[in-house]
């Protein structure tokens, strides 16, 4: 997450709960299991992303730089480790799944938010 500022990640948290609503609206056409499978995918994204919010921007204080590099290095880790387990989770307990949309929507939502907030 190439986020600079808080602003820019509420920015982009926000983004991705639009995302969040309304690619699974787009998928219900195809499916009601295509569509949650998109749903979860989605989901795990955005949790992912408050959770890395949260712990990397908890008590910020911009006159500490190398404080905050370690805590985007925590919260990568906590965000993989969460990613991990949640798809365990879904995979493991949700029948029937479309694995490849659950995959490719979790990809979306890791990378367009990002580029459309870069590109501004």
């Amino acid at each position: 997450m190439q986020v600079q500022k808080t602003g820019e990640a509420r920015k982009l948290l926000l983004l991705q709960f639009a995302f969040l609503v309304l690619i699974p609206l787009l998928l219900l056409p195809l499916g009601v299991t295509v569509s949650f499978s998109g749903f979860l995918g989605g989901a795990i994204a955005f949790v992912s992303s408050v959770l890395m919010f949260a712990l990397v921007f908890r008590q910020y204080r911009a006159q500490q730089p190398e404080k905050i590099v370690a805590r985007f290095y925590g919260a990568e880790m906590a965000k993989l480790i969460f990613g991990i387990a949640a798809f365990a989770l879904v995979v493991l307990n949700v029948q029937p799944l479309s694995f490849a949309t659950l995959i490719l929507v979790y990809f979306f939502m890791q990378v367009v938010p990002v580029l459309l907030i870069n590109n501004r």
